[in-house]
């Protein structure tokens, strides 16, 4: 048993008004600071305090037509709180991982091993440009269940983190190795920085395959030249980076599509001999490509769902120094192997015109729209199949504030590696307590909250139930309370589980930390199915009728 059961009798439940609940939304967005762009904008919760989410400053709001499902980032920086994040269209949040993970989180997105729908991100540390780290996926509580590492000594990167359907991995990796620069007006004991990637049996740890670009890809296909922005190849601190690889994807042939940024190519390898099949872009690309199907510095290749001709990419058209194009857009582009040409499907331009000079990505949603992630300008924005703009949403006015790929997705999560937390306020033993209750990860099941309380903890009753508002629901109790709790309810108003006992009165301000688990049941489950179908039919008229919470007598 989870939670608390509790069946009240429909003659006890007289109805309170939509005013008895409290706003909760806390933000800084409407202060003057923010409003000059000189304070970075964020939430906070009273039963949280320790999780200040961005705020999201909404451009164009959610259209009818937006696909179903949250919003997955991980915004980082030094302006605020850094950390995977889950969202609604309206802002509010669902989950935050702040604080659950060491070092900095890159590419944090819903994907599928062993047929179950998981959540996953990249751990660790930048590194001027790419990272050093490993690989988590977590399950529907948020409970790590795997993690992977690069093999043969090297640190996985930031940059690319694919599960194919084989329940494998593909990762990016950057290694350092000493190397002959001369030629291109270097060192001769020169660095260079490579790019490599590898697949990985997740459950075993195998490594199944190993590919580096020094085998296959010669530094005059590079656009960016030593000792200019990628390093001077002089020393292992400074290694020159002529490849930066940034996707990585693998196709029904069993061949892999990788993405060079600092050559503006696309290369199709191998899955054999790792041996490059073709170019598309770039200096010596096999393929003749439309002038505006070309692009420059892109990130996040793929193969558009079940084609083996069509691909999506972010064409972000700058590295903050070279521009080739006045906005960076996401891109659709098909291959015509007949004549081997390349052509532009649609673009999805940035709606603010302007350049994200790193990271980005497009993801083709199931009903055709588009995801777009701005990478180093803070926003994304979902674009219908001809480009219109059904969704913009922005999140930060630091410039150093970015994020590296944005996601939407269906989530479904009763958040059990957590339980509800609680903080009630009362100015004296004798005034009515409000209660700020939130579950951090619970998501739409959830639909409402039961309040309990007493004089003591073993005397508490439940006091009210009350419709579950955004991430942080507050109510005002009807009366004195010398201790509180809550207990989430989902639709048919079944107890999933309850916090932990809060005392309010004197102690103001103050809280009592959640345990580790639930407590245990006070009240006897419900053995009539009938009774429990008029509640929830009951509760389900009253909601759309505008109520918010129900009085209970017992």
């Amino acid at each position: 048993m989870r939670g608390l059961r509790a069946l009240i009798p429909l003659a006890l439940l007289p109805v309170l008004t939509l005013g008895d609940q409290v706003s909760v939304y806390n933000s800084t967005t409407n202060s003057t600071e923010y409003s000059a762009s000189t304070l970075n904008p964020f939430q906070w919760y009273e039963s949280r305090l320790d999780l200040n989410p961005v705020e999201l400053e909404i451009v164009v709001p959610p259209s009818p037509d937006v696909a179903p499902g949250y919003v997955f980032f991980a915004p980082y920086g030094n302006a605020y709180q850094s950390g995977p994040l889950i969202f609604q269209n309206s802002g509010l949040m669902v989950w935050s991982g702040s604080g659950l993970f060491a070092g900095t989180i890159m590419d944090f997105r819903p994907q599928y091993y062993r047929g179950e729908q998981v959540l996953t991100l990249f751990q660790g540390t930048l590194v001027d440009g790419y990272a050093r780290g490993q690989y988590l996926l977590l399950n529907s509580s948020y409970a790590v269940v795997a993690t992977v590492h690069a093999k043969n000594n090297f640190f996985g990167d930031l940059h690319e983190f694919y599960i194919t359907k084989n329940n494998t991995a593909l990762i990016s990796i950057y290694e350092t190795a000493a190397f002959d620069l001369s030629h291109i007006g270097g060192p001769k004991n020169g660095y260079i920085l490579a790019g490599r990637f590898q697949e990985i049996d997740i459950a075993t740890g195998n490594l199944l395959f190993d590919w580096s670009c020094l085998d296959h890809v010669q530094l005059n296909e590079s656009y960016i030249e030593i000792n200019t922005t990628n390093g001077s190849g002089e020393n292992p601190a400074s290694p020159y980076d002529y490849f930066h690889i940034n996707a990585i994807v693998k196709d029904n042939s069993g061949n892999y599509l990788i993405s060079s940024r600092h050559t503006n190519t696309l290369f199709y390898i191998h899955g054999n001999t790792g041996e490059i099949i073709w170019r598309l872009n770039g200096a010596r690309s096999n393929w003749q490509v439309d002038e505006n199907a070309q692009f420059q510095f892109q990130h996040h290749v793929r193969w558009l769902s079940n084609t083996n001709d069509t691909i999506t990419l972010f064409d972000n058209a700058s590295n903050g120094f070279i521009n080739g194009n006045n906005c960076s857009r996401g891109i659709i582009i098909k291959l015509h192997p007949n004549n081997m040409t390349v052509t532009l499907v649609q673009e999805y331009p940035n709606p603010d015109g302007v350049l994200s000079t790193s990271q980005g990505n497009l993801e083709i949603l199931p009903n055709g729209n588009a995801f777009v992630g701005w990478g180093s300008n803070p926003s994304f924005t979902e674009f219908n199949q001809t480009g219109g703009v059904l969704y913009h949403a922005k999140f930060s006015a630091d410039p150093s504030t970015m994020n590296y790929r944005a996601f939407r997705s269906n989530w479904t999560s009763t958040a059990l590696t957590e339980i509800p937390t609680i903080f009630a306020s009362a100015s004296s033993n004798s005034s009515n307590a409000t209660v700020f209750m939130s579950w951090n990860g619970a998501t739409k099941e959830v639909v409402g909250w039961r309040i309990y309380g007493g004089s003591t903890p073993d005397s508490l009753r439940p006091i009210v139930q009350v419709v579950r508002s955004g991430f942080e629901t507050g109510y005002t109790l009807p009366a004195p309370f010398a201790f509180v709790m809550v207990e989430a309810l989902s639709s048919n108003l079944i107890g999933l589980v309850n916090s932990s006992v809060f005392h309010t009165g004197a102690f103001e301000g103050s809280t009592l930390l959640a345990s580790s688990s639930p407590s245990a049941s006070i009240f006897p489950e419900s053995t009539s199915s009938s009774a429990s179908h008029l509640t929830s039919l009951l509760s389900l008229v009253l909601a759309m009728a505008g109520v918010t919470s129900i009085l209970m007598t017992v």
